[in-house]
This record gives C-alpha cells, sequence and structure tokens, in this order.
C-alpha cells in the first residue's frame, strides 16, 4: 500500500503560527476539520496534526523542512506531532505614500487572517527606491501587541478642506457576527498626526468614523 503524502504548507508567524493550506483531498486520507485555511496556534510549542484514513494506512506529512508519519489505528485515526514553530520574518500588505517631499512605506508580519492583528512599521525615505530609515511602529504599544486588532490593508490618501489626510485602514479578522469569512469588518483610523520630524504617531481606537473623525487635532501637520 503506497503511503499518503501530505504538504500541509504551513506558514509560520512571530507570535502565532497560521496554517495556510488547501486541505488534502484523498479518498481515503483527511485532516480533522479544526485545520482549516488560516488556522492560528501558538508558536513555540509541539503541533499535532490528526486526521483519518483507511485502518493500518501509513501517513507522511511534510512542513517546513519537518517529515512526520503515522499509522492509522483499526478506527482510522492517525496523528502527528510537528516540532514547535518558530517566529517568521514573512511581511505582508506594504502601503506606500508620499507627504511634504518624504516617501513612506508602512508594513508588519504577515497575519493570514489572524484575528490579533498585525503592527504597522514605519520607514521612510528621501527616494522612493531608498535608503529607508526605520521611524517607529505606528500598532504596537511598549509590550509589541498591537494597538488596534486588524491587519494592515491600506493607507488611503483623502482630501479635505484643510488639505490631504491619511487614514490607516485595516481587516479585523474574526470580528463577522454571521460566521462567514470575508464578512469581516475594516477598521478606518482617524486622520494619521504627523510630527514636525516626519515621525507618525501611534493608532488610537476610534469607536467610529464621520465628519467629527476629520477635524484635524492642533499638533497634526
Amino acid at each position: 500500500m503506497k503511503p499518503k503524502n501530505m504538504d500541509l504548507g504551513i506558514k509560520p508567524l512571530s507570535v502565532l503560527a497560521i496554517l495556510c493550506f488547501a486541505t488534502a483531498t484523498y479518498a481515503d486520507v483527511t485532516v480533522n476539520g479544526l485545520f482549516t485555511d488560516h488556522m492560528v496556534l501558538q508558536r513555540d510549542i509541539p503541533v499535532s496534526v490528526y486526521g483519518k484514513a483507511e485502518p493500518k494506512e501509513k501517513v507522511i506529512v511534510t512542513f517546513s523542512g519537518q517529515e512526520k508519519s503515522a499509522i492509522a489505528d483499526k478506527d482510522g485515526g492517525w496523528s502527528v506531532k510537528l516540532a514547535a514553530l518558530k517566529a517568521s520574518t514573512n511581511s505582508a500588505t506594504p502601503a506606500m505614500f508620499k507627504r511634504n517631499g518624504l516617501y513612506y512605506v508602512l508594513f508588519d508580519t504577515t497575519t493570514c487572517f489572524g484575528p490579533g492583528g498585525s503592527g504597522a512599521q514605519v520607514y521612510t525615505a528621501t527616494k522612493p527606491l531608498g535608503p529607508y530609515t526605520f521611524r517607529g511602529n505606528i500598532n504596537r504599544d511598549e509590550k509589541g501587541v498591537p494597538i488596534i486588532a486588524a491587519q494592515q490593508t491600506y493607507v488611503a490618501q483623502l482630501p479635505t478642506s484643510r488639505g490631504p489626510v491619511w487614514i490607516w485602514m485595516g481587516d479585523r479578522w474574526g470580528s463577522r457576527p454571521d460566521g462567514v469569512k470575508g464578512h469581516d469588518f475594516q477598521y478606518w483610523s482617524r486622520p494619521l498626526v504627523f510630527n514636525e520630524d516626519g515621525t507618525i504617531q501611534k493608532l488610537k481606537w476610534a469607536d467610529g468614523i464621520g465628519d467629527k473623525n476629520f477635524i484635524l487635532p492642533k499638533n497634526a501637520q
């Protein structure tokens, strides 16, 4: 009987590890329904992956250089334990804009549908190709935890009577009330506040967005 090989394509992340894979579809080998696309797992601990197969079937699971195998029991159950997942340097959803002669690039580690959200590292340069200088992270607090539990999607420039403003936008994964992936809410920040040196002040939660949110603070540039 030929062993069934399942490549889960799991992507580890900085605080969490995320399963980003299409569940293998074999006639007699399946992964437990708990393991769905973009599932979030804790990093730095062993991870058990399990499912069903034909009794006594050999199943091989490969992941990021690891290869684990198991023999299905008499009821068809199988399980393998992957080594602890390490942090990843993967980044996603970069946003770029120009303001007052400075080019800004904002991005952070991939969350891949993670409800915890991502940060928003800020880099600036006087030329679009750099070199860029790190100017802080506007969506992580002193402990490194995202301030707004959302994954950055875009920084939008909006015209106002006082000139253009920029708002930070993020997807709030897991916020959907109907349980349907893709129905999640988005977070739109109040206008970003720029300091005189070009740095951006950290984000602050706002319950809603409306005209009052576009009245810039006195120190906004």
